[in-house]
């Protein structure tokens, strides 16, 4: 009996231990399995995050650059009014003056003579 129990013993030990290593290679696989997802998970985040970076820094220079552009618009419908103005008031003159003004004192001096007697003859001066 005792010979029959010994063998029996060893049978049922050898059993158990088949189920335990069985049993924790399937949580190691899973272990790893696992591991590996993670990894995956990580670089598939890292590379989201770059491209999610990358688009943000284009996103702001895009925004700078409307920016530029507006304020370049701006600039440039000023500077067109100011050189509207600019030729409006040389016809105006050139339309008004009729010659150019002289440069010297008497030229002058008669120039204003002249445009008195002008103004005088259309009764603007008294």
């Amino acid at each position: 009996m005792l010979s029959t129990d010994l063998s029996t013993f060893w049978v049922v030990l050898a059993g158990a231990q088949s189920v335990f290593w069985l049993v924790l290679a399937v949580w190691c696989w899973k272990a790893v399995r696992y591991s590996m997802q993670a990894a995956e998970f990580v670089q598939q985040q890292n590379k989201r995050s770059v491209g999610l970076r990358r688009l943000a820094e284009v996103e702001a220079t895009l925004t700078e650059l409307l920016d530029s552009y507006n304020a370049l618009l701006t600039s440039h419908k000023k500077l067109r009014a100011r050189i509207g103005m600019r030729a409006g008031r040389e016809k105006r003159h050139n339309a008004n003056a009729g010659d150019v003004v002289p440069s010297d004192e008497a030229g002058r001096a008669a120039y204003k003579a002249e445009l008195r007697a002008d103004a005088k003859s259309k009764g603007l001066l008294r």
